[in-house]
């Protein structure tokens, strides 16, 4: 299982609008993101598959360490961390 993955053979666009971004399955996710993102060069990202949404399978991802690498290393790109809505 893993969603966070690019074909070491396959040549993908960069610099493009919006990455969507899976953050799960790993407890040092931020180490496994940061090389897609450096590889991708996208202007914003938005996260997603961080929550609890599909127990045992998921769990709960701090997304904090990511957002402030990102700071750190991207201060251009904007990172989006969606809420879920109770409604």
């Amino acid at each position: 299982m893993g969603s966070l993955n690019l074909d070491e053979n396959t040549k993908y666009p960069r610099d493009m609008d919006l990455l969507v971004l899976p953050l799960q399955g790993h407890s040092d996710i931020a180490d496994y993101a940061m090389p897609i993102v450096e590889r991708l060069q996208p202007k914003k990202i938005i996260l997603d598959h961080f929550d609890d949404s599909f127990p045992p399978i998921s769990s709960s991802v701090n997304t904090e360490p990511f957002v402030k690498l990102m700071q750190e290393k991207y201060p251009d790109v904007t990172v989006i961390r969606p809420q879920a809505s109770l409604e």
